[in-house]
């Protein structure tokens, strides 16, 4: 994850077949309009918690959306991404 001069937080992977950086998630819900200074993943149990501070002094907490806890649209809209974005990394894959 990368903090960013305009207040944004873009989350990253890596193409094994391009080896190129590819955004896979861009936190669209900013708290933060000024430069990301601090990024933190924590939590106790397992990293589900990202702690975000920017220049002006602003802190933030985010969580992560815990499967058993999504609605089943909610649910099927995410596999729906997750497939056609497996399939735009890899074209030649059905």
């Amino acid at each position: 994850m990368t903090g960013h001069i305009n207040g944004e937080v873009r989350f990253w992977s890596l193409n094994p077949s391009t080896r190129e950086m590819i955004v896979r998630y861009l936190m669209v819900d900013r708290e933060h309009v000024t430069e990301i200074t601090a990024l933190r993943a924590t939590g106790n149990e397992r990293q589900d918690t990202l702690l975000v501070g920017d220049k002006s002094g602003k802190m933030s907490i985010c969580r992560t959306a815990q499967m058993e806890n999504l609605s089943s649209k909610e649910t099927s809209d995410i596999i729906t991404d997750l497939y056609e974005s497996r399939r735009l990394t890899n074209p030649n894959q059905t």
